[in-house]
């Protein structure tokens, strides 16, 4: 499902890309016949959140803890069905984090999807009980949400604790 809408918004910017008057030079379609086609590409040490890209910021419900504040308790309420909680751990130093998330409706479609490292690599999907072991010293992001592999609803009141 998540490939889907990436393949469809690619689509659409491609589309729409396709039809403006202007390149990203700012000439005319003529001027711009005799040029040589390029294509940019972003420096492999730049990280691009496609996530992020593609929804909308109101979908994204954001919280920042630092690590010396742990045990964490989070309550959130999800309000959509594409919507998703980043947790935003800071300063994390290595070791086990058991990460616990629950919905207040037993039959609630939710989950850990994610974690992203301080390197930008990721790890997931998980379930709602994980013991991952932080491995990197450094700013770590928990995403939390729906299961596209499961049915039910994540909209409602979602509680997190992380240790």
């Amino acid at each position: 499902m998540k490939w889907l809408v990436l393949f469809f918004t690619v689509a659409v910017v491609l589309v729409y890309g396709c039809h403006t008057s202007r390149n990203s030079k700012g000439e005319q379609p003529e001027q711009a016949a005799s040029a040589v086609d390029t294509l940019d590409i972003a420096d492999s040490t730049e990280v691009i959140d496609t996530s992020v890209a593609i929804l909308p910021i109101e979908e994204i419900i954001s919280e920042t803890v630092a690590a010396n504040n742990l045990p964490a308790h989070i309550h959130k309420t999800i309000k959509s069905n594409s919507q998703s909680v980043r947790i935003h751990l800071i300063d994390v130093q290595p070791g086990l984090l058991k990460i616990n998330v629950r919905h207040r409706n037993e039959y609630g479609n939710i989950r850990v999807n994610q974690i992203v490292m301080p390197d930008g690599s990721a790890d997931g999907p998980f379930g709602q009980e994980v013991e991952f072991n932080a491995t990197q010293k450094g700013n770590y992001v928990i995403v939390v949400g729906k299961s596209n592999m499961a049915s039910g609803s994540p909209m409602g009141d979602v509680y997190i604790t992380i240790q």
